[in-house]
């Protein structure tokens, strides 16, 4: 098993979701269905460094 990476202030938001699902033992289909969106969105959020909208 990897160990895991320390977080950089210079990650990015899909850097670091990637790491921490990789942690989780998840893959991006697994947890897009998790927090109920499309694999597709997930894939963006990690590769394209897309934000999620504001929620509230």
């Amino acid at each position: 098993m990897a160990a895991k990476k320390a977080f950089s202030p210079l990650d990015t938001m899909g850097e670091r979701t990637q790491q921490l699902r990789k942690n989780a033992g998840l893959t991006q289909a697994g947890l897009a269905a998790r927090i109920e969106i499309s694999n597709t969105q997930m894939a963006r959020y990690e590769n394209k460094n897309i934000y999620p909208r504001r929620m509230f």
